[in-house]
């Protein structure tokens, strides 16, 4: 039968979130329409126990150098639907997700994006991680049309996608949403398609990790320009980014009208890892990628 939604997970945190999240997928309304494909770069038993658990689940095994970027284009290279949602294995997507999905692009959507809420309350750090990386995609988000795309709760028609374009393997979602949009392509946020982010790293963990994906960014986006340019937002990075940051954090929280106390004692924790991401995008503007796109997590 041909799935009416396939759903691309990249498993890079290993076997409890990659279960987990399956967990919940099995639990999607109208289930025996929806194609998972997980595409797995870990050497560990995760694929023989996904495999064993959920046979209805298709996992892409061997890809143990694969990025992150390079393992959802060939999940979504491989996708039979003829709309394709991405999700991190250490979300969890509630009963009546897809549907909410596929219900979005029947009215005509190119891309779909839904917020995201923090399923990880139990420390500190938990708010300072879920609200410095997803405070932005935090409910309520105004539904219709919108330059902001929550990169971890997306979908597409794979009509739109430039699947036979190389670039686009090696790069971040940010950047293909784009260029989508360069095209065209309508991008829709649907407030209902909502899904649900736990914490997969500890503080030193997320410490390296902002700093590992910050200078992979940075490196994807100065490519090809000249060193003044480099050494200019290399400099940026340094004086004025971390400010940046914080301060458009505070914003879109106070805008929100929510979490505004776990903000205020998160703060100095979320000012470190800020600095971590100041430092690798300057390191990605001045000296490239340095392998850390395949090291993100």
């Amino acid at each position: 039968m041909q799935p009416e939604l396939s759903v691309v997970i990249p498993s890079v945190n290993g076997e409890r979130f990659i279960l987990e999240c399956l967990e919940a997928l099995e639990k999607q309304n109208h289930r025996e329409t929806i194609e998972v494909i997980v595409c797995n770069r870990l050497r560990d038993s995760a694929a023989e126990v996904i495999k064993r658990r959920f046979p209805w689940v298709q996992v892409e095994s061997g890809l143990y150098e694969h990025s992150i970027p390079a393992l959802r284009w060939h999940g979504m290279k491989a996708a039979r639907a003829e709309v394709v949602a991405v999700i991190e294995d250490h979300c969890l997507a509630p009963p009546g997700w897809a549907e909410q999905v596929l219900a979005a692009h029947s009215q005509g959507h190119d891309v779909v994006a839904g917020p995201v809420e923090n399923a990880s309350r139990g420390s500190l750090f938990d708010w300072a991680f879920f609200l410095l990386e997803y405070g932005s995609s935090m409910p309520p988000l105004a539904a219709g049309e919108d330059a902001a795309t929550p990169g971890v709760n997306v979908s597409y028609k794979k009509a739109v996608l430039p699947l036979e374009d190389k670039r686009f393997a090696e790069l971040w979602e940010s950047f293909l949403i784009d260029e989508l949009r360069r095209q065209g392509a309508q991008i829709h946020i649907d407030d209902r398609m909502l899904i649900h982010h736990r914490t997969p790293f500890s503080f030193g963990e997320f410490a390296v990790q902002k700093y590992l994906y910050s200078r992979s960014f940075a490196a994807m986006r100065i490519s090809g320009k000249p060193a003044a340019a480099r050494c200019a937002y290399a400099g940026f990075a340094v004086m004025i980014l971390p400010l940046l940051l914080l301060t458009r954090l505070i914003r879109t929280v106070r805008a929100k009208k929510r979490n505004r106390p776990e903000l205020l004692r998160a703060l100095p924790m979320i000012a470190v890892f800020v600095c971590c991401a100041a430092a690798g995008e300057a390191i990605g503007y001045c000296a490239g990628d340095g392998g850390s796109l395949r090291a993100v997590r």
